[in-house]
């Protein structure tokens, strides 16, 4: 797939398999369990080998419910930013869960 963005915001979980995922030039290397938050308007693309199984869930969230849901001492949208990267990998322990 070719590098694209969207204007809504889009959570991806890596349920099964591995891969890589590319946003705003930061490649990411993908192990089950990943989830990987892309704000609106960030160039990013997926990078799984053709021929070996995955398995994903993909939520795309409008920018407008994020601020609606927010609340003044947590805005929604920062998930979304990058500032804190992009993937977040829980540990063994919290994956089990």
């Amino acid at each position: 797939m070719d590098y694209h963005y969207h204007e809504f915001c889009k959570l991806l979980l890596l349920v099964s398999g591995k891969g890589n995922y590319v946003v705003e030039g930061q490649r990411y290397r993908l192990q089950s369990g990943d989830a990987v938050l892309i704000g609106s308007g960030c160039v990013h693309r997926p990078e799984f080998e053709v021929g070996v199984p995955y398995e994903r869930v993909i939520l795309y969230i409008s920018p407008e419910f994020l601020q609606r849901q927010s609340t003044p001492g947590c805005d929604l949208r920062e998930c979304f930013s990058g500032q804190h990267g992009y993937v977040l990998r829980a540990d063994e322990a919290q994956q089990k869960v």
